[in-house]
């Protein structure tokens, strides 16, 4: 094919050839924008490489158009709420709002160092002082945190966007993040109101929608844009993924884009995802690439009793690894996991 490849491989990047999640988007974004919000934070969660990252990006255009946000991109390995006074303070629009309250804020060269009236004062006030301001002016705060993970700077935050919600403060939050991490996030004593925050586990895309997609790019047949589209399981990498490729390896053997396909999931996502598991997840997802579907004959192959087979069970659909497929019965979510499951088993 000639021209610039129109899928991308990259992650976190928005590509040319682009399938929208609509209902994600406009319930977060008409949530966030009413008088009274039924909620004011939320998690976008699901397996990696699933789009939760292009998926925040959709909602940070959409919240654009809404001259009453300022929306803060913060990074899960700095400290937040210092990265939240900087941004509050620099944005052209707020600094006379802080100016006319006789905040005097000082941003040093090197990191930022906060002082009030050359008093040094405790980051988190600072920030609910500002956004006391700010809801005075009629706007509203949007905190993006992408990739969330349990560590020394989202803990204190989390903690303290509590308090800024307790005191009616115009501060939302959108997460991004994978079940371990969430779940690892939630069960810190202290942060376990985050069980009761809305999550939306992103599905997959749907196949009418990414076969049309193919069909329009590379101008095949309905019958070989929907094997394409199967090929994916509306996995969102794997969307991209095997149009990248075709895209790539376009005139060459079939064969060819398959095998570079099983190596871009492998080495992109899989891999990961495959160390990330215990031993006997992964055993349980080696008895599946077997052909088996059954869980009382994986049960059986495992040697597990009922009620430690629903945990390992329940563990790999919330991992959005298995779903179930009828009574008793899962199956994989993932596209070609089992054929690079097996070819993994030859290297053992």
């Amino acid at each position: 094919m000639k021209g610039q490849n129109p899928y991308t491989i990259a992650f976190g990047i928005k590509p040319n050839q682009y399938i929208s999640r609509p209902e994600v988007v406009d319930e977060i974004v008409s949530t966030f924008n009413s008088e009274t919000p039924p909620y004011m934070a939320c998690i976008l969660t699901g397996v990696r490489g699933c789009g939760k990252t292009v998926a925040m990006t959709s909602i940070a255009k959409e919240m654009k158009d809404y001259s009453r946000w300022i929306m803060i991109n913060v990074n899960p390995e700095r400290d937040i709420l210092q990265t939240i006074a900087s941004a509050l303070y620099e944005n052209p629009i707020l600094k006379p709002l802080f100016s006319k309250a006789d905040i005097n804020i000082s941003i040093a060269v090197a990191g930022v160092s906060i002082h009030q009236e050359n008093v040094p004062v405790h980051m988190a006030v600072t920030v609910g002082k500002m956004l006391s301001l700010i809801k005075t002016a009629g706007k509203r705060v949007l905190i993006m945190l992408d990739e969330v993970v349990n560590n020394e700077f989202v803990r204190p935050f989390v903690s303290q966007y509590q308090i800024y919600i307790r005191e009616d403060l115009p501060i939302y939050l959108l997460m991004t993040g994978l079940y371990d991490n969430i779940s690892d996030l939630q069960n810190e004593k202290t942060l376990t109101f985050l069980y009761r925050m809305p999550k939306i586990v992103l599905e997959p895309l749907g196949l009418y929608l990414v076969s049309q997609d193919y069909k329009k790019v590379f101008n095949i047949s309905d019958e070989e844009a929907v094997e394409m589209a199967k090929l994916t399981k509306g996995y969102s990498f794997a969307f991209q993924a095997l149009g990248y490729m075709r895209w790539k390896y376009d005139g060459e053997p079939w064969e060819k884009v398959l095998d570079e396909y099983d190596n871009q999931l492998d080495r992109n996502v899989y891999a990961k995802l495959w160390s990330e598991l215990s031993d006997r997840d992964r055993e349980f997802l080696i008895i599946m690439s077997e052909g088996i579907e059954d869980v009382s004959m994986i049960r059986e192959k495992l040697n597990m009793k009922s009620n430690q087979m629903a945990v390992y069970r329940r563990r790999l659909i919330d991992k959005g690894l298995i779903r179930e497929n009828g009574h008793g019965k899962v199956i994989y979510c993932l596209p070609r996991f089992a054929e690079i499951i097996k070819k993994w088993q030859l290297f053992e």
